[in-house]
Formats: C-alpha cells, sequence, structure tokens
C-alpha cells in the first residue's frame, strides 16, 4: 500500500509558487490533490509538471486530462470516466464505477462543481475544485480536500451527488488496517473535530499527544458546555470537567466520537467515526465493554 498525504494548496511554503496565472493557493488544487495519491510532500513538483507539460489553465486552474496524464507519469494507471459533466445528475451509472473502484482499494479524484457550474450545492465549491478519494469503511469515503481540514474526512456517498463534475480513477492503493494507519485516520479525524492542526504521518508523537487531549476537551465543551479552553493542556480542569462522565453501549453523544477518535490515535479500530457518535457494536468490540468509565476515558488520552 502506498503513502498517502494530507496537502492543503494554501500553506504558506508553496502557497504563493506560480502555477496557472496566479499561484497555488488559489489554483493548484489539481497538483496538491495529485500530490496527495502520490505520497508526496509537497505540491510544487507536480505543478511544475503540470505547467511545463501544458495542463496548467490560465485563470482556470488544471485542466481535466491533466490529472490522468500526471498519475500516469510517475507510473500509475489512470483514467477519466467521466465524458460530459455530472453537474446536478443524482444518480448515475458512473457513480457507481467510481465507487467500485475506491471500494477495491484505489484511490480516485472528484472534481466538484457549485450552483454556478449547474451543481446542487456550494459546499465544496462554487466553481470547480479537486479533492482525493484515499479510502472507503464503513460505507463512507475518506476525502482529502487540498482547501479545507473542515471538509476532511469521512463523507457518504450522498455529501458528493448533485455536486460532481468529474470523476478519475486511479491505480493508487489507499491505506489499510495497519497501527499506522488506524493512527492517520485518527490524527485526521481529530484535526476535523477539534479545527487544531496536527501532521496526519501516522505517528503517535508528542504532537499527536496533545491532540488527544484537545480531542476529549472538544468534547466536554460540546456535551457539557465545560468552556474549557482547547489547550491539550490535561490539566485539573480538564479533569474536573471530565468528572464521573461515561459512555456506554446505545448512547449518542460527542464524548462517544471522542472516544471513537483516540481509539484510532491508538492504532485501535472502533469501526467509524460519528458526529455526534453512537456507542455501537464496533466500539464494543473496540474497547472490549460496553462502558467506559471516566477513567477509561482518561487512560486513552494518555
Amino acid at each position: 500500500m502506498g503513502k498517502i498525504t494530507n496537502l492543503k494548496q494554501n500553506n504558506s511554503a508553496w502557497g504563493a509558487y506560480p502555477y496557472a496565472g496566479e499561484n497555488i493557493a488559489a489554483a493548484g488544487c489539481g497538483p496538491t490533490a495529485v500530490a496527495d495519491l502520490l505520497g508526496l510532500n509537497s505540491p510544487v513538483e507536480v505543478a511544475k509538471w503540470m505547467t511545463a507539460h501544458g495542463y496548467a489553465s490560465d485563470g482556470s486552474g488544471t485542466y481535466h486530462s491533466g490529472i490522468t496524464a500526471a498519475l500516469k507519469a510517475w507510473g500509475y494507471d489512470a483514467k477519466q470516466i467521466t465524458g460530459s459533466s455530472l453537474a446536478g445528475v443524482m444518480s448515475s451509472g458512473l457513480f457507481t464505477k467510481f465507487e467500485e473502484s475506491i471500494q477495491a482499494g484505489n484511490c480516485g479524484i472528484i472534481l466538484f462543481g457549485g450552483v454556478r457550474t449547474g451543481c446542487i450545492n456550494n459546499y465544496w465549491t462554487n466553481g470547480g475544485h479537486y479533492v482525493a478519494i484515499c479510502g472507503y469503511k464503513n460505507g463512507k469515503y475518506l476525502v482529502h480536500d487540498p482547501a479545507s481540514y473542515t471538509r476532511d474526512g469521512w463523507h457518504s456517498w450522498s455529501d458528493f451527488a448533485g455536486d460532481i463534475k468529474h470523476l478519475f480513477t486511479s491505480s493508487v492503493k489507499w491505506l489499510g488496517d495497519s497501527k499506522k494507519d488506524l493512527v492517520y485516520f485518527g490524527q485526521v479525524e481529530s484535526i476535523k473535530f477539534t479545527g487544531y492542526k496536527i501532521l496526519t504521518d501516522g505517528s503517535a508523537g508528542p504532537e499527536t499527544a496533545i491532540q488527544k487531549v484537545r480531542v476529549l476537551q472538544t468534547a466536554l465543551n460540546k456535551d457539557y458546555n465545560a468552556k474549557l479552553k482547547v489547550d491539550g493542556d490535561l490539566g485539573p480542569l480538564t479533569k474536573a470537567a471530565l468528572g464521573s462522565h461515561y459512555v456506554a453501549k446505545g448512547e449518542r453523544q460527542y464524548l462517544v466520537t471522542a472516544v471513537e477518535i483516540l481509539y484510532y490515535l491508538k492504532g485501535m479500530n472502533p469501526n467509524g467515526v460519528e458526529y455526534p457518535g453512537t456507542f455501537g457494536n464496533g466500539l464494543e468490540k473496540c474497547a472490549g465493554k460496553s462502558k467506559l468509565n471516566a477513567s477509561d476515558i482518561l487512560n486513552l488520552v494518555k
């Protein structure tokens, strides 16, 4: 399986690099999505290649053909499976074809549109925007959005339909269920949940340790209006806010969401993350019990 990255086009390290008559921050979602699938640490190399080979369109970003051409240049099979735009389309055999490719373990790229381009919503963009699809689990697809940490994470297909313009399949393999992969998923979800950015490298290092506390603090604020500063400090205020709270099977709350993320960050699989979370069979199997007391939750954070 390959190494997948989660780059953001507006990163200060490369956002100002010239691309398509603008720069990567403004117009570089295409090379950034491709760089994610290639496991690169920057989209600049792909942006340079696309520019040199005529796939950067001044004022319009990246030509559709540039997505498949770049992936092929790096040694992968790739195909644009759409002909005309699917803007506004809610059901299509091409959706099924793309879904089957992702579910078989392959990564892909979706070009989304907005209302002014015939799509139903402006959730992903109001114009055109490439995002990487990097995994599948429990009926949901893992999105790496070059422009947004908020939209990163697991999405149902219903989040996509109506806003898709074009679909691209590839032979790049998404990450699986190794401990590193699971920690990586937890890092992605922790950013989405807390709003605090950390390195998504699958390594449970010091930065991730601080993020664990932020995950707990965020849940306590959401569920109990604890008014904690989300600072990653497992001090007396955070412990007091947790108090004797617990999560049990059948309950639905953000503390369950936190527990799901914390298990991922521990390299264990609770069978998905929900917002708010429901304590179901997957989490029970992962935890080995149907109820987690405050002490159990603290152990996941430490």
